[in-house]
């Protein structure tokens, strides 16, 4: 198990990284998933969307989570990627109402003499409600990506707060002042079953003892002599 002072270790070293600063670095950085040339085009955007744009938001959030190594990095990558996602639904949602409300137009016209602008909107959230699902689904998944990015936003606190273990083969070295380990620590105690000793398996039985002679037997004797 790591000390706490490792594990303070981890976070100060986590603090310190600042990612890429160089205009170099960073195009370093925004080439680390194309190495391959299967994804020459980030595969979050669309072919209207800006790469630069993406590409900012990317630094920002290295430039405030400082990802530490690999791990905190995918964290970082996936809440960018969610929440670039989670803003095109927003985005698709106004386009939705503003193309609903252009295409009300003539009609708004014919039934309104005068008609501000939120009750425009009104009409075409209306519209969109009872008759498309575009709305309802685009809400759908906008909900569903903001729940998405707190589960990441709370993975990375949960590890920037608990750092993974080193493997348990992994060899440490003990930090400057660190106490050395007990002995008893070190090594651990075998202790092997005594030899059994030579025999048969089980305990022999005393051997038997003589019956006692009878006198009879004693008078006898005595008269044969």
């Amino acid at each position: 198990m790591r000390t706490e002072r490792q594990h303070q270790t981890s976070r100060d070293n986590g603090a310190k990284s600042h990612g890429p600063t160089t205009p170099e670095g960073k195009a370093a950085s925004a080439r680390n998933a194309t190495k391959h040339g299967l994804t020459a085009r980030n595969p979050i955007l669309l072919t209207v969307e800006d790469q630069q744009a993406y590409q900012r938001v990317q630094d920002d959030y290295e430039q405030l989570f400082r990802p530490a190594n690999v791990v905190e990095r995918q964290l970082v990558d996936e809440m960018v990627s969610v929440q670039w996602r989670r803003q095109r639904a927003e985005a698709i949602e106004a386009a939705q109402l503003n193309f609903s409300m252009d295409r009300m137009a003539n009609d708004i016209a014919a039934r309104f003499d005068r008609i501000d602008g939120a009750t425009r909107v009104a009409l075409a959230y209306n519209h969109e409600v009872n008759e498309s699902r575009t709305l309802h689904n685009v809400q759908r998944i906008a909900e569903r990506l903001s729940r998405q990015y707190l589960r990441l936003l709370k993975a990375f606190q949960n590890l920037r707060e608990n750092p993974i273990d080193p493997p348990a083969n992994e060899i440490r070295t003990n930090e400057p002042g660190e106490p050395q380990p007990a002995a008893h620590q070190l090594t651990k105690i075998v202790e092997f079953p005594s030899r059994a000793p030579s025999g048969p398996a089980h305990p022999s039985q005393p051997e038997p003892q003589p019956a006692p002679e009878r006198r009879e037997d004693h008078e006898n004797g005595l008269d044969n002599h």
